[in-house]
């Protein structure tokens, strides 16, 4: 598989934060790593999962930036992790590009049960996005224990680290019309990269009124952004 564009510059970036370490986003390569995994666990734990990029991004060049692939306090793999994890481990191991296609393929797959695509995914249906045409990226790809945003991004500095050295990079070669946050964490990350880009965060507020409320108004500015795009 030949990788397009877009793609083709995304696995530039993948490759260095690859080359670069866990240590690139963490004061440390160990620091909040899970503890208390099978070895296989802590294995994945180690490896980033680094999103993808639609073959046909070009047409809505829509990023959708999540916080960091949680695993709760799972000690064996779930059925997605257990396609998707080999083909991550294949492309850390060696960062050609059929590795990274690999990859990117294996956590499309896997992508509709993740938390991010439950919640935006039918927005995007409804609006006829389909996945080929969005990107996806975590704002931190490594796991972290305990799993909330504030474990991921526990203060401004580490945010200010997750931007400069992964979701800059990934979005200066991106050049997205549109990006979406899903959870404010995420949009306070691209906040730090200072893009013009337009941002749209989806609101994970616990209060079921505030969260349906500040959603509706972001299901209207979803559909009036597209209909920009359209008109541009």
């Amino acid at each position: 598989m030949s990788l397009t564009p877009f793609q083709e510059v995304a696995y530039e970036v993948a490759k260095s934060l690859i080359d670069a370490g866990r240590g690139s986003l963490f004061e440390t390569p160990d620091t909040d790593l899970p503890q208390g995994r099978s070895d296989l666990i802590a294995k994945d734990d180690r490896i980033p999962q680094i999103g993808f990029v639609g073959e046909a991004y070009e047409i809505r060049r829509i990023l959708v930036l999540g916080i960091n692939p949680g695993n709760g306090s799972s000690n064996t793999r779930s059925p997605e992790d257990s396609k998707m994890m080999p083909a991550l481990h294949d492309f850390v191991s060696d960062s050609n590009r059929g590795a990274y296609a690999a990859a990117m393929q294996a956590q499309m797959i896997a992508f509709p049960n993740w938390l991010a695509s439950k919640e935006i995914g039918p927005i995007l249906k409804d609006e006829g996005v389909n996945l080929a045409e969005i990107a996806y990226a975590n704002a931190n790809p490594y796991r972290v224990e305990g799993n909330s945003s504030n474990h991921v991004f526990p203060n401004k500095t580490r945010e200010r680290i997750a931007a400069m050295n992964w979701v800059l990079p990934l979005a200066l070669a991106l050049s997205p019309r549109l990006i979406i946050a899903h959870g404010q964490k995420a949009a306070d990350v691209i906040k730090h990269c200072k893009i013009s880009t337009r941002l749209l965060t989806y609101n994970r507020n616990h209060n079921a009124k505030i969260r349906s409320a500040a959603n509706a108004d972001f299901v209207s500015q979803f559909k009036n952004a597209l209909a920009a795009q359209s008109s541009n």
